[in-house]
């Protein structure tokens, strides 16, 4: 299973499931974001990767996830110098 923020145009030629995180389509996600329980969320799920833009994962985030830092949760499988980073969920 894989996860991003906003899943965006890979949704469409990704063969894996994808998590919308921004809460648009998806109304646990929503719930998450409310409550500003979001890594709750995707260790619930039993999310395995996590996909979006590296640079900006802890600055957009960090208030709704629940935990100080999740760049320590995370490792990196695939980055690029402009794109999104696909991350492992540890």
């Amino acid at each position: 299973m894989k996860i991003s923020f906003n899943a965006g145009i890979a949704g469409y030629f990704s063969t894996n499931r994808l998590i919308n995180l921004d809460g648009l389509v998806n109304n646990r996600a929503y719930e998450a974001i409310r409550d500003r329980r979001v890594w709750q969320y995707i260790t619930s799920e039993k999310i395995e990767y996590f996909f979006d833009n590296g640079r900006h994962v802890n600055y957009r985030m960090r208030g709704l996830l629940g935990i100080p830092d999740i760049l320590e949760k995370l490792e990196v499988i695939h980055e690029t110098s402009n794109g999104p980073t696909v991350y492992k969920v540890r």
